[in-house]
């Protein structure tokens, strides 16, 4: 009974980490082009594929646990070793701890052989079918059109079908192929689904690792299993239950806690993450020894054979797992790449001015006037957060909209080489200043349209700007705010530069350069 409980919990917080933040699609990189006449959701090449637009979407989690990097990745070698370290040391740590007693009729019947050996080829049929069903959803684009219309579709609709489908099949007699068969196929397709939104998070290779990993860490895990006591871990479905309800609820607090309680944040994601690990890693001992069991049983004529129903635990133990993997890894390469540009504030010759603006989302913000003023009187551009009412903000408490902060750019440049005219223009051009706490599919206060100006002469002209773009370019409808540049915080190491560090971030759709004419 604990076995089957266990289930449905599984993969319910996974789409959480993406659906927490509102869904950003982006689209490839070519910020001097005219609006394209139709797309989904607008992108700034001419006709760019699904899958280049639905790419970097989901690196865009960025409310907690990740910092997207494009740190260069180890050798093959390497990387083998690892994952061989993994599967002996497991082997290992496991038989010392807890297998000191070997199986007391001296080795596995052939009968339990042939069964586990069945179970574990439907389990790597079961993976592949997920592996290949999400790949092709990740590279149709269908999954992003999913998730750009509504995350929850993904996440809720996605958990009843899994619950759904699962049910079916392990209700469908093994005697009935065509009906076995096709539920647990579309029991794959589903987890496939739920697993799809995870290749926008990493970099193919930081997948394989996981996948590598995952599969040293079961396959010890189900070598130590295997060769056990006879029972020894069956007696592990009551405490195991009980640890992936905490895990469970450790992955749903950010979701109830407020953005101001780092440490506790921070414990919860431990407790998801190294935990989650742990009790996985149970189940996979204990599903070993119950299929071991019902080989028993079926040998017995007590219950039928049914390798398809025993690999529907493994293929979820994998899966949950392989995804706290790709995480850990994620997060450890996100550290690596933290000084690979150089971000420190330059010293500003005398006579230099400061220009503030809001845009939306800082990253692309920041590319896009380096990228057009490089050379041509910009001295620095540094993104941070300000108009807010709480000292020193972290960037998850500004992306709760709670500080009142805004992301924003603050560019140092010579007044004799560009004007405060010309950056403005291009702020006018470089986002839509229509939609009100809005940039694209990134909502919040924090993404508001803003001008900060420094003195009265920047307001001056601020406002001037402001009411002609509105009249030619805008057609009344500028939701910009114009206010005094209030104190100024800049945001964390990682983000400045962060497009120049993570050439694939995610970059905000309503970013590009618009065609209009001269205001004069």
């Amino acid at each position: 009974m604990a076995f089957t409980m266990h289930q449905p919990l599984r993969l319910t917080t996974t789409i959480s980490i993406v659906s927490r933040s509102a869904f950003k699609s982006a689209p490839v990189r070519a910020f001097h082009q005219a609006r394209p006449a139709t797309n989904f959701f607008t992108a700034r090449s001419a006709a760019p594929s699904t899958l280049s637009k639905g790419r970097n979407a989901f690196r865009q989690s960025r409310s907690y646990i990740q910092i997207p990097a494009a740190a260069p990745a180890g050798n093959l070698t390497q990387k083998l070793f690892y994952g061989g370290a993994l599967f002996g040391g497991t082997l290992i740590a496991i038989n010392l701890v807890f297998n000191r007693e070997t199986r007391e009729d001296g080795g596995m019947p052939p009968f339990e052989r042939a069964y586990l050996n069945d179970t574990f080829l439907h389990t790597g049929l079961g993976i592949g079918i997920i592996g290949i069903s999400a790949r092709a959803m990740f590279q149709s684009g269908f999954i992003y059109r999913l998730m750009a219309t509504n995350p929850w579709v993904v996440a809720i609709g996605g958990l009843g079908l899994s619950i759904g489908t699962m049910m079916g099949t392990r209700a469908t007699d093994p005697s009935n192929y065509i009906q076995k068969y096709g539920l647990w196929t579309a029991f794959n397709v589903t987890q496939g689904a739920l697993v799809a939104p995870l290749l926008f998070m990493a970099p193919p290779a930081i997948v394989a690792r996981a996948g590598l990993y995952t599969l040293a860490m079961m396959g010890s895990i189900s070598f130590v299993g295997a060769t056990a006591k006879q029972e020894k871990y069956l007696y592990l479905g009551g405490p195991l239950l009980a640890g992936v309800a905490l895990v469970a609820v450790s992955g749903l607090a950010p979701l109830v806690l407020p953005a101001t309680a780092v440490r506790t944040l921070a414990f919860t994601e431990n407790i998801w993450l190294y935990g989650g690990l742990a009790v996985f890693g149970g189940f996979t001992l204990y599903d070993v020894q119950k299929i071991l069991a019902h080989a028993r049983m079926a040998e017995r004529g007590l219950i039928p054979k049914d390798p398809v129903n025993e690999s529907i635990s493994l293929e979820l133990d994998f899966l949950n797992i392989f995804i706290r993997m790709m995480q850990i890894l994620t997060m450890q390469q996100g550290r690596k790449s933290l000084g690979m540009t150089s971000s420190s504030p330059i010293t500003i010759p005398d006579g230099a001015q400061k220009a503030t603006i809001a845009a939306g989302c800082f990253w692309g913000v920041e590319h896009m006037y380096r990228k057009e003023f490089k050379g041509k009187g910009l001295y620095d551009a540094r993104v941070g957060y300000i108009g807010g009412d709480s000292k020193s903000p972290s960037y998850r408490a500004v992306c709760s909209g709670a500080t009142g902060h805004a992301e924003a750019l603050q560019v140092s440049y010579d007044p004799a080489k560009i004007t405060y005219s010309q950056l403005l223009e291009f702020f006018y051009k470089m986002h839509d200043p229509t939609t009100s706490n809005q940039q694209g599919p990134d909502r919040g206060s924090q993404y508001r349209s803003g001008i900060f100006y420094h003195d009265d002469e920047q307001k001056r002209v601020a406002e001037g700007v402001t009411r002609k773009v509105n009249e030619k370019w805008w057609k009344g409808k500028v939701v910009t705010e114009i206010l005094p540049a209030g104190e100024w915080w800049d945001a964390e190491t990682y983000h400045q530069m962060y497009l120049d560090n993570n050439p694939s971030g995610y970059e905000c759709p309503s970013h590009y350069l618009r065609g209009f004419g001269p205001l004069d």
